[in-house]
């Protein structure tokens, strides 16, 4: 009776109760009958509840006398039919109070007896009778259905591994679309055998359905009902307030709390160990107090990708800690000699526990010496030769079998001579700090040659073999300025460095290849070491493959020489740019230069602009073919913006006109 019909009856009853046994209101029949002591007694069939199956009649007795009443005639029909049929109830039907303002019962019929298969709108009637033969009273067109399907409930079996609040999903469905309840909520964790009540949070009263079905949801609070447990047998059911149930597949829940990680690993980092090492650790704590043993994982990865040993069922130690020897592992055949091993242990009660942090430790049964030193070099030195006399030497770690010894705690032993044979009184020797790579000599004699050898020295004292030596000479002169790519115009600086060269008496030669090197043509000579001096390059033939080379000589004794790295260009100022100064804003005015020069034949022109520092920010002509129309006037534009389109920064930028013909290659620069 608690679908919407239902609901409606039993509020009707509760509303007609109040009108019945209210003093101040009574019907005309039970005024006409107050004291009349044969008046017959009356019953008003109030309404029904339910559509199939079991039919609450719901009713008033009325009786002047209050006398016992007996329920006869009790039959149906369906509305359209004329004849009644004796209706199967259950329910009290004799010996009914009643009074004179009316008093309620109700029977039940059992519709799906009498009209199994059917459906449609019945009547129903019932007479009262005490001494005598009371007045009936007929309920007509209420529906039946049995034919249709009954209201449904079905169960979704949670999948995988729960534990906690889990949700249980089920649907209702109802051919009418009525609201339901949920009545029942058990759990097993036997496969069924046995069923207990379960705690569960949400909602389970009207509940709406649909002919297709609605889901609903419900939270089994499991882990109040079965904590500790661990069973993959777990049912759950429930039932619907229609009678019908529905009960899960098995699944599996796991309440049991593992235990927790093992800590104070014993060795936790890098510790050598040989055969009769032990790793050890301190109990794990289990909430249950189950009994525990430990798995034990060992790998010369990290990641564990390879397990090197494995090692399950190791029992529990009797005190606070467990441990396990080296020589005791299954697979102690597999650890090898100067390896890094990294390890990890975790409880074992129904589940595996949370496990350890990693461990780590060098299996080593013998120590042994160090690798060379790799890669063991001079900066700075070209073709032998160096130009600084305080140089600086580099190497790289060579290694070390012995998996404690590393990069970082490694010393290293370097000689430095101008006696092959390291016998001289000169000989400078250092010991470098632990993971050291680099190192800068005291100041050496310019112009001499040199040896240098290096060896390492591991944590034990055990040193490595020497490296090959390394030879070089000194030269202290550096070329600061034309060193490469710089566009040289008129008159500009060459610039160079030499300060070692102390000597009043000691002259700088400076000379120029227009060929890259393959000739050189003095320039200037007998120069004090000034570090400067101011070359007029207008009478020079413009190009782009120019060096520039300083020697320093002291009588007949070379002191020291350089020249520039890369090649240079020397160009010539027969570029004009319109306006000189622009700012390319958008505003229509002053928005671009003109880039303006001339031709006298017809020729590849490239045109690039570099900033200040000789930086190339953008190509605007590359090779296009160009002819002397117009007198031989050619105007290039140049907007203000580099490669990438995005505008230069404010400064003086310089254009360089690159003329390609038969003639040769010109070069002009504003």
């Amino acid at each position: 009776m608690h679908s919407k019909v239902a609901k409606q009856a039993w509020i009707s009853i509760f509303l007609l109760n109040l009108f019945l046994f209210s003093p101040a209101i009574e019907t005309d029949a039970a005024k006409s009958i107050r004291g009349d002591n044969n008046t017959p007694p009356f019953i008003q069939i109030i309404g029904s509840a339910g559509r199939r199956g079991d039919i609450v009649i719901v009713f008033i007795l009325i009786d002047a006398e209050s006398d016992l009443v007996d329920l006869t005639n009790i039959q149906y029909k369906k509305h359209e039919d004329t004849l009644w049929t004796a209706a199967t109830v259950y329910g009290k039907i004799t010996h009914l109070p009643s009074n004179p303002y009316g008093a309620q019962g109700s029977i039940i019929w059992k519709s799906d007896q009498d009209q199994a298969d059917q459906k449609g709108y019945y009547d129903f009637t019932i007479t009262p009778m005490d001494s005598n033969i009371g007045f009936a009273d007929t309920l007509k067109g209420f529906w039946i259905d049995n034919l249709s399907p009954p209201p449904s409930l079905s169960l979704d079996t949670p999948e995988g591994e729960q534990s906690g609040d889990i949700q249980i999903n089920f649907v209702i469905r109802d051919p009418y679309s009525e609201p339901h309840f949920v009545f029942e909520f058990k759990y097993s964790t036997d496969g069924g055998r046995q069923w207990f009540g379960a705690h569960f949070s949400g909602d389970y009263i009207d509940l709406p359905s649909t002919p297709e079905g609605i889901r609903h949801s419900i939270i089994w609070h499991s882990g109040i009902d079965i904590s500790g447990v661990d069973s993959d047998e777990c049912m759950f059911k429930m039932a619907l307030d229609t009678g019908v149930r529905s009960v899960t597949g098995l699944f599996h829940v796991d309440n049991n709390d593992p235990p927790n990680a093992p800590t104070y690993l014993q060795p936790p980092d890098s510790t050598e160990l040989k055969a009769d090492g032990v790793l050890s650790w301190k109990n794990s704590f289990d909430p249950e107090g189950d009994f525990l043993t430990y798995s034990l994982r060992i790998d010369n990865n990290q990641d564990f990708s390879s397990l090197t040993a494995i090692e399950d069922n190791i029992p529990q130690g009797i005190s606070d800690s467990t441990g396990i020897r080296l020589s005791q592992l299954r697979q102690f055949e597999n650890l090898l000699d100067n390896t890094i091993y990294f390890w990890k242990v975790w409880a074992n009660d129904l589940d595996p526990g949370e496990e350890s942090k990693v461990g780590c430790f060098a299996y080593n049964l013998f120590q042994e010496k160090p690798n060379v030193p790799l890669n063991f070099q001079v900066t700075g030195m070209n073709q032998g030769v160096i130009h600084n006399t305080s140089p600086i030497f580099t190497w790289e770690y060579g290694g070390d079998n012995d998996p404690l010894d590393n990069v970082n705690n490694t010393k290293y032993i370097i000689e430095l001579d101008d006696d092959p044979d390291w016998s001289d009184p000169n000989l400078q020797r250092v010991e470098t700090k632990c993971g050291q790579t680099s190192w800068q000599a005291d100041i050496l004699v310019d112009n001499r040659d040199y040896w240098a050898r290096i060896r390492a020295v591991d944590a034990s004292r055990l040193c490595s073999e020497w490296s090959s030596p390394l030879s070089f000479r000194t030269n202290a002169i550096t070329v600061i300025r034309p060193n490469g790519d710089e566009i040289f115009s008129g008159v500009e600086e060459i610039l160079w460095e030499a300060p070692e060269i102390k000597s009043i008496t000691a002259k700088i030669k400076i000379e120029y290849s227009p060929d890259a090197g393959f000739s050189w043509i003095e320039l200037a000579n007998n120069l004090s070491n000034s570090g400067r001096y101011l070359w007029d390059t207008s009478s020079i033939r413009t190009g782009t493959r120019y060096l520039v080379r300083i020697t320093a000589i002291d009588g007949v004794l070379l002191l020291g020489e350089d020249q520039s790295d890369r090649v240079f260009t020397i160009a010539q100022k027969t570029i004009d740019c319109q306006p000189r100064i622009f700012s390319p804003n958008g505003d229509g005015y002053h928005d671009k230069t003109e880039i303006v020069f001339h031709l006298s034949q017809t020729s590849n022109v490239t045109v690039k602009i570099y900033n200040p520092a000789g930086r190339l920010v953008k190509t605007i002509v590359e090779s296009k073919q160009m002819f002397p129309n117009d007198r031989g006037r050619q105007i290039v534009s140049w907007d203000g913006r580099d490669y990438n389109g995005r505008l230069v920064p404010d400064n003086i930028y310089i254009v360089v006109v690159i003329i390609e013909n038969d003639k040769g290659n010109e070069i002009r620069k504003k």
